[in-house]
């Protein structure tokens, strides 16, 4: 399981991209093991109040998961779960 959640690099996914990568290098883990991404959503409380701040992160995180599902959608044993 590979848990995410907003960052300002969003909507890159070059840092799940490389988390993903370097599981190829566990000893024991099987090349099919299944690998679940998280999408955390965020607190609330993390904003001042402000709409565009909140509108903003919002629409990054929402773009972050879109290129999840786009850049996995063909391999199999990745699975892309994000918050409700």
């Amino acid at each position: 399981v590979i848990t995410s959640s907003s960052i300002p690099s969003h909507p890159s996914t070059a840092m799940v991209e490389t988390v993903l990568n370097s599981t190829k290098r566990l000893v024991g883990l099987s090349p099919t093991a299944p690998i679940f991404i998280t999408v955390d959503h965020f607190p609330f409380s993390d904003f001042d109040g402000t709409p565009p701040d909140l509108e903003e992160k919002i629409d990054r995180l929402e773009e972050y998961t879109i290129n999840l599902f786009n850049r996995y959608l063909t391999d199999p044993r990745v699975h892309i779960i994000p918050a409700a």
